[in-house]
């Protein structure tokens, strides 16, 4: 009998330790761990969101539950490996139709005192209208719009994304609505092509001179994102916007940031995508910043009436807390 009973209680001796040794793996500490690592790790594993917040980029989470896999590859995420924050700017320059070098390089040269600005206060990224110089086409690899704007991205150390006439490098005489992507070291990361010019007419013409048809060619490379130190960008422009299968597009490459360079401020459209998928959307409006769950962001501060500031807080993810076991 009382072999019996020592052997009952070192099974439970057993147990009990073995309960211990099981919730130890839950996630129950407050180390330095990006909020960013854990919605990545998340996200594969096929979980919902729900707000989490960080401060000085450590996360309490300690009622978040993992198994051991995921504690594992939250722990050994690097935490510095990404700016936690990030100043973006838009300038508000206005869209236009002219098709004239002398506009172009007119607006042009208006817009770099504001770039100057921008970078002098600290900006990571600064993004321009669409087609703020007009519509005088230029290849967008090394154009004059890249010469002038490659050099300030390098002196400030500052991503520049411009909106643009691009002429196509298949055949000059075709024309694109670009956005033109420069790094911060001032080389040339790409250009996303707009892929619903608004409005082309029915008959399949290029609508050069008619009215407010752009007169410009879809692009062909569809939805793109560009890798940057601080995550990665999509693009969209203007019209594009009213296409839902670009957003899922845009949400299944992992977008970090949306920027929006378009004529108008997008409104409910904008706000119920950034809502839906949780990325930071930055357009050309009137400081409309949009931050991960649809809000707009306070401003971060106020250089100019066309200069718009707003700090991007890269570790701020969504995570859901229930059922995560």
């Amino acid at each position: 009998m009382a072999i019996r009973r020592a052997i009952v209680c070192g099974v439970l001796a057993v147990c009990a330790v073995l309960v211990l040794a099981a919730s130890s793996f839950y996630l129950d500490y407050r180390e330095k761990v990006t909020v960013k690592s854990c919605a990545e790790t998340l996200q594969r594993a096929s979980l919902e969101h729900e707000v989490v917040r960080s401060s000085e980029h450590e996360v309490s989470v300690h009622t978040v539950k993992l198994r051991p896999w995921l504690v594992q590859q939250v722990a050994e995420f690097n935490y510095n490996s990404t700016p936690p924050r990030i100043k973006v700017a838009a300038l508000t320059l206005g869209t236009h139709g002219n098709r004239g070098k002398s506009f172009h390089d007119k607006q042009l040269a208006a817009a770099l005192p504001l770039l100057h600005t921008v970078g002098a206060a600290g900006c990571d990224l600064v993004l321009l209208p669409e087609e703020f110089a007009g519509r005088w086409a230029q290849p967008a690899r090394d154009g004059p719009m890249f010469k002038a704007l490659s050099p300030i991205a390098r002196q400030y150390n500052m991503v520049i994304v411009a909106g643009m006439r691009e002429s196509d490098p298949e055949d000059a005489s075709k024309h694109h609505n670009a956005v033109l992507l420069i790094n911060r070291d001032g080389a040339f990361v790409g250009a996303y092509r707009k892929l619903y010019p608004c409005c082309p007419p029915q008959d399949g013409t290029l609508p050069w001179d008619r009215g407010y048809n752009e007169g410009s060619l879809p692009g062909a490379d569809g939805v793109r994102g560009f890798d940057f130190d601080f995550g990665r960008v999509a693009v969209l422009t203007c019209f594009d916007a009213n296409f839902p299968e670009l957003w899922q597009q845009m949400w299944a490459m992992r977008a970090d940031i949306v920027l929006w360079p378009s004529a108008y401020h997008g409104g409910d459209t904008i706000k119920a995508y950034t809502m839906l998928y949780h990325w930071y959307l930055v357009p050309n409006g009137a400081g409309n910043f949009l931050d991960i769950t649809g809000s707009t962001l306070p401003p971060a501060q106020k250089l100019a009436d066309n200069i718009h500031m707003a700090v991007l807080d890269m570790d701020r993810v969504l995570v859901h807390r229930d059922y995560n076991w």
